[in-house]
């Protein structure tokens, strides 16, 4: 027994003696990251923890096996710094920003654009909003930078305006101008919409009208009274009456023995823009948006 307890005594001994396990130290990314930082900090525009080499700002640690681990979820993250986009109000949300995606638009450790976008102010953009209507001859001049007109985030005006779609364009274009009334044929456009005629973004000739123009949309008096008139604006017949005096009601396709009831009842309107359109046929919206306003239960069916 004596035996047994002086080995047990030796065994414990030599536990005692036993070198501690190693553990690898956390070392700093930008060790490793030589390459990465480099090439980040080669940009014009670089994000404050990757300028102060403070990777650990946003990333975990990874050890041996390599990936992506942030500290946090986006947007969490993102806002755990940029605590004012907290603060901005609207009604109207830009998709990427409702969504938490600010990686849609912004890299996260530099570029060579303002704002860590990824692609340029006006390119970024256009990532998501491909249409035609962005990119014809003659491009708008704020249109080069969204931001002339828009908020990137949120905004309590339609499509993220930052004003009421009938004053933000009064900040360059003065209505009092000379030039701007004498290509207004002399009307005032006091309590209009400038885009009823003219595209915000490009369009196909110097006057930036929609793609598709109601035929006398250079000729305002055919349709409006003139312009020294009390009521410039008002229409010389009404209604109607006023369509039918170019489109005869007398020929097809108005005298068909089926009419769709918006004509029947005399509101072109409710289809058709008056001025112009970036629709077929100058209508308000798409062929599906349009026919489904009225035909709702069609919905599901196409």
């Amino acid at each position: 027994m004596k035996k047994w307890s002086i080995i047990l005594f030796i065994f414990i001994g030599l536990l005692s003696c036993a070198r501690p396990e190693r553990r690898l130290a956390i070392k700093p990314c930008v060790e490793c990251h030589q390459k990465e930082l480099k090439a980040f900090l080669a940009n014009k525009r670089v994000h404050a923890p990757i300028r102060e080499k403070r990777c650990e700002a946003c990333h975990r640690p990874h050890g041996i096996i390599g990936g992506v681990y942030l500290k946090k979820a986006l947007p969490q993250l993102c806002l755990s710094c940029h605590k004012k986009l907290k603060e901005v109000k609207g009604k109207n949300i830009h998709p990427p920003f409702k969504k938490g995606n600010c990686l849609r638009c912004h890299n996260p450790h530099s570029t060579n654009y303002k704002f860590l976008l990824n692609k340029g102010p006006r390119v970024t953009c256009l990532v998501c909003h491909t249409s035609e209507r962005f990119n014809q001859k003659f491009v708008h001049q704020p249109a080069k930078d969204c931001q002339s007109c828009h908020f990137p985030h949120r905004s309590n005006f339609p499509y993220l305006l930052k004003k009421e779609k009938d004053t933000v364009c009064l900040d360059c274009h003065k209505t009092e101008n000379e030039v701007f009334l004498k290509a207004h044929k002399d009307y005032h456009p006091k309590g209009t919409y400038c885009t009823d005629c003219h595209s915000p973004h490009s369009g196909k000739e110097k006057g930036l009208f929609r793609l598709y123009s109601h035929q006398p949309i250079k000729d305002c008096d055919l349709c409006h009274l003139g312009p020294k008139k009390e009521r410039p604006f008002s229409l010389k017949r009404a209604g109607n009456d006023l369509c039918y005096s170019c489109h005869k009601k007398e020929r097809p396709p108005f005298n068909a023995h089926y009419v769709h009831p918006p004509l029947k009842e005399k509101k072109c309107l409710t289809c058709h823009a008056p001025h112009a359109s970036d629709f077929k046929g100058i209508a308000i919206s798409t062929e599906r948006q349009l026919c489904l306003s009225c035909h709702k239960k069609m919905e599901k069916k196409v």
